[in-house]
Formats: structure tokens, sequence, C-alpha cells
């Protein structure tokens, strides 16, 4: 098949196409804030927006990953609280995922390559879904896809020093990825795996210095204001540490999630993997592995890590870690899969491709509906304490950080200082405390008999939410 030279105009209706797509997506299935982490980003974001920022906020990892609170926190400044701030940095990062991918599909291979991986990821449930969701993942694969990029492009430079400035550039990116979520330095181990075949060069060092200096902030403000420069890695390891037994399910849950074999898989990644496999089969048969060994080494070296790693160094403890993490892997598999189906002949590439697309999508459709059906209850609960305007609540889990949120206005700023005179409090709270007037208790499972000691001739009203809660008020 003829292939158009890099870099060419031709290019620009495609990607253009592909971006537009990747919107109405992300639009079409936007399912609202829906669990913990989301209200945790989103509250500290909130607080952020009106200058209120507190180390170690929100239980040891959410308050240290700044590249998704603070941009999140300008939204809020620009937008004001609400679900389109909380939106519009992941929506923004997802787009910008699709752009990359047509130059990282470009980088390892042309530009027909690029183009289609950029179709590929426009349409990836994974994506879509997380494109609308204030978690780490579209944020990450920003950051460690650009990282990716720069190194490719600077190790193509000549010299003993050509191209430092891209890598030094790269390893900022990988920082900044750092910033997001820990593991985005697993990029680091790709790049050592790379210098296999690049050949190292004094520029790579680079790469170690721009990683740093995303690091240095951090560490200044560690050692001014905790007394410790490595504080914020302290606290997130701990935490992490912590929940090392959170995902026990065993190492074939990624095989049943890539493959498709259990809903939940296939609403996160469709069939691109099958489009992966496929063509890593195809590029085998036709004894040109070389030519895709740089993303296969991407790819297998962020699954060993998710499927062998471990949650912290220190006690090294390996645990098996959420499907959703391997965003971090996709443009590896996306840009062979666009590859593959580049040199597919045109009457098959199109049917496939569109197959492809067809899955994603209703994968991606899944998915929403599964986050909407998982944040009704939530939404319920804000509705009817926004009705009866409580004194205080007490909850637990996603039910408090979720109330933190979206009931600040009237109660804000939102301190989780466990003070009996704080608006928000743990549930066990009130089990404690015989006057519960004018408050509310959120009874966080199926509808039961209340533990509460409080007189039930106080007892206003007991609503079920959702089958999952019961909220109890009190005059």
């Amino acid at each position: 098949m003829p292939k158009a030279p890099d870099g060419s105009r031709e290019d620009a209706l495609p990607l253009a196409a592909a971006v537009l797509c990747a919107a109405a997506l992300r639009v079409a299935f936007y399912s609202g804030l829906t669990g913990y982490d989301e209200f945790a980003y989103a509250r500290i974001a909130a607080d952020i927006s009106e200058g209120v920022f507190r180390l170690g906020d929100a239980s040891g990892y959410y308050g240290f990953r700044y590249l998704v609170t603070y941009p999140a926190a300008l939204f809020h400044k620009l937008l004001g609280q609400g679900v389109y701030a909380a939106a519009a940095w992941p929506f923004l990062c997802s787009l910008c995922n699709t752009v990359l991918a047509y130059f990282i599909g470009r980088e390892l291979f042309d530009r027909r390559a690029g183009v289609i991986s950029a179709f590929l990821q426009a349409f990836l449930p994974l994506s879509v879904v997380h494109g609308t969701m204030l978690y780490p993942e579209e944020i990450l694969t920003l950051w460690t896809g650009l990282a990716a990029l720069l190194f490719l492009k600077g190790s193509k430079k000549g010299g003993s020093w050509g191209g430092a400035g891209l890598l030094a550039l790269s390893g900022l990116a990988a920082g900044f990825g750092w910033h997001t979520r820990l593991n985005s330095a697993i990029m680091l181990l790709v790049f050592a795996a790379w210098l296999i075949k690049l050949r190292p060069r004094p520029a790579h060092l680079a790469v170690a210095a721009g990683f740093a200096a995303a690091l240095v902030p951090d560490w200044i403000a560690g050692a001014a204001l905790a007394g410790s420069p490595l504080f914020s890695l302290h606290s997130q390891l701990t935490k992490l540490a912590a929940d090392t037994a959170v995902y026990p399910e065993g190492h074939l849950v990624y095989l049943r999630g890539l493959l498709g074999l259990d809903l939940y898989g296939l609403a996160l990644f469709g069939v691109s993997f099958y489009l992966f496999a496929a063509a890593v089969i195809g590029f085998a048969m036709k004894k040109r592995l070389a030519q895709i060994w740089l993303p296969l080494a991407w790819f297998a070296v962020v699954f060993a890590y998710l499927e062998f790693g471990p949650a912290s160094l220190s006690p090294y403890k390996p645990v098996h870690k959420q499907l959703r993490f391997l965003s971090m892997a996709m443009f590896p598999g996306l840009a062979v899969a666009g590859a593959y189906l580049s040199e597919l002949r045109r009457g098959l590439a199109w049917p496939v491709l569109g197959f492809a697309l067809a899955a994603s999508f209703i994968g991606a459709r899944e998915m929403s509906a599964y986050q909407t059906r998982e944040a009704a209850p939530l939404r319920l609960a804000g509705d009817y304490l926004e009705k009866r305007a409580p004194a205080g609540v007490y909850a637990d889990g996603a039910w408090a950080q979720f109330l933190g949120y979206s009931m600040r206005k009237p109660n804000k700023p939102y301190y989780h200082q466990r003070d009996k005179t704080d608006f928000l409090q743990p549930y066990n709270e009130a089990i404690k405390i015989e006057n519960l007037s004018g408050r509310c208790v959120i009874e966080a499972h199926p509808p039961g008999i209340m533990a509460l000691t409080a007189p039930s001739s106080n007892l206003v009203t007991a609503a079920s939410i959702g089958g999952s809660a019961v909220i109890y008020c009190f005059k």
C-alpha cells in the first residue's frame, strides 16, 4: 500500500474528525461525579480555588496529586463549583490524547498508522468514560504519552548531546505524571528498556535532570511545611501499603478484562486488545517483530508492573492493580493496532476498523450507564438533604466525600477535622451523641435497624436512598 510522506497536511482533516468524534462521545456518555476518589479530588480542587490548601489533605495521597487538583481548581475558579468544572480538565486531557495518539503512531510507524491510532483512541471506552471523570487516568496518560514521544524524538538526534533539550522535557513530563499518580515513574523503566535498541548517549542523562526538576518544588514544600522533603512520598506510600488487599481478584482478572470476557473489561477496552494481539501475531508471521519492538517494550514493561508490581517499596508488597490503570499502556497497543490496520487491504481495513469502533462505542455506553447508576443514590441523598438544610450530617466513605463537595456552598469551607462543631462528621460519631436535633445521619447499608441511641421521638424522617442507604433526620 503506497504511503504519503510523513507530516503530510492531508492528515489535518481526519485528525480533526477524530477529535470531534472524541468530544462528541465524551459529552454523550458523561456520567458525572460518581465515586469516592472523584469527590475527594473535586473537594480539594474547590478548596484550592478559594485559596485553601492543606498538606496531606484527604487521606494520604489525594492532596499530593497536584496535576489533578490544581488544574481542576483553575476550572472551578473559571466555571464555578459543579459538574462542568470537575469534568473540564480530564476532558481537555482526553482530547489532547486523541491528538497525541496520532503523533505517537506517526513517530513509531507512519502517518496512516497515526490517523487510525487517533480514531481508536477517540473511541476507546476507557478514555471515553474517564474523559469526563476527575480521575488521574486521562491526565496521567497525557503526561506519560508526551514523555514517550519526546524521548523518541530526542533519541533520534545525533551527537553526544543532540536532543538533550527534548529529553529533558521528556523527563519533566514524566515528573508531571508523578504529580498525577506515582506509578508514572514506570516510564523511566520503559526508557531504560528502549535504550537497549536506541543506544544510550550522554544526552539521555537529561531525562533524569528533567524528572528531578519536576520534583524539586514538592521537596521544597515538604521541607518547609512538614520538616521533610519527602513528606508527600512517605505519606502516599504509607497509604498505598495499607491498600494492598484491595484488589485480590488474581492475575487472570487482567486477561478477562483485556479480552472482554466480562462486561467490565469490554466496557473499558472494547476490542482494542484483540486488535493489538492480532497485530503482534501478524507482524510475527511476517518476521517483522523488530519493527514493533519499541511499542512492545513499552506495553510489556507497564503491563508487567501492573501485573506483578508493588503498591509500595517499603515494605515491598505486590498487589493487583485496577484495570483502569492500564490507561498507561494503551498508546503502544493502539499504535501497533493502527499500523496493522493501515497495512490491510483497503476492502478489509475499513470493515475491521468499523467493527472495532462500533464495539468500543457499545462498551463506552455500557460503562457510562453503569457509572450513572452508581452515582444515582448519592445524588438522591444530596437532593434530599438540601431540601431539609440540616445543621450537620454524619456519613462515611463516598457519601461523606460527595456531601463534602456538593454541600460546600451553604457550609464552606469544609474541613474534615473530626471535630464536633464540623458540619460533616463520621457516622460512628452520631452513635455517641444523645441529642441529634436538627441533624441527619446516613446509614450506608440496606435498610435495617437503626443503631443510634437518640430517642425515636426526635426522629422526623427515615428515607431509603436507592436501596443502598437510609437517611435519618431529627427535629
